[in-house]
């Protein structure tokens, strides 16, 4: 079973052109879309191996996204925002979740106000319907966006500080053995 998490990094808007006076009005814009370019923050292979616990603090592993556990978030990770949030892709392949059945549950594409090492995703907002699925989870299971894990079983995880390790990123130890 593999994990991995990107986050959106579209380029800045070009600056706003006023139109000529005589222009006649804008159409409205189109809702926003799903952004074009991703940039691999983690990934990992838990069936070859674990995060090491410094990963914890130093929210780092490995040399590149190919590593069976890498984990690199950008030191500039404001510049990521884009209309007061940012977006998210995690993917988990293989194995069974509550993606069984449903290979478009595999990947959950979302927005959420803070960044991951925070102890809260803060606002959450699915863009598909896997996210729509693990959000709709209850307990432990549900789905609130990934920050730091409270747990020293976890990197990041799907509920930050409350409790759980589910919908984890960077795992340090088995759950249940395996």
């Amino acid at each position: 079973q593999s994990v991995r998490i990107l986050v959106a990094n579209a380029p800045p808007a070009p600056p706003a052109v006023p139109p000529p006076p005589s222009s006649p009005p804008s159409p409205p814009s189109p809702p926003p879309s799903l952004p074009s370019f991703w940039q691999t923050i983690a990934h990992q292979d838990i069936q070859a191996v674990r995060f090491p616990n410094s990963a914890r603090t130093s929210f780092a592993a490995g040399m590149s996204a190919d590593d069976d556990a890498y984990m690199a978030l950008p030191a500039d990770h404001e510049s990521f925002r884009r209309d007061g949030v940012y977006t998210f892709r995690l993917t988990y392949g293989g194995g069974t979740m509550l993606a069984a059945g449903n290979p478009d549950w595999l990947t959950s594409t979302w927005t959420q106000t803070n960044w991951v090492t925070e102890g809260s995703p803060g606002t959450l907002t699915c863009l598909d319907a896997g996210c729509t699925k693990w959000n709709a989870a209850t307990d432990c299971s549900k789905f609130k966006g990934l920050a730091k894990s409270n747990s020293g079983c976890a990197v990041l995880d799907g509920n930050g500080l409350e409790g759980c390790w589910f919908n984890v990123v960077g795992s340090i130890c088995e759950w249940n053995g395996g």
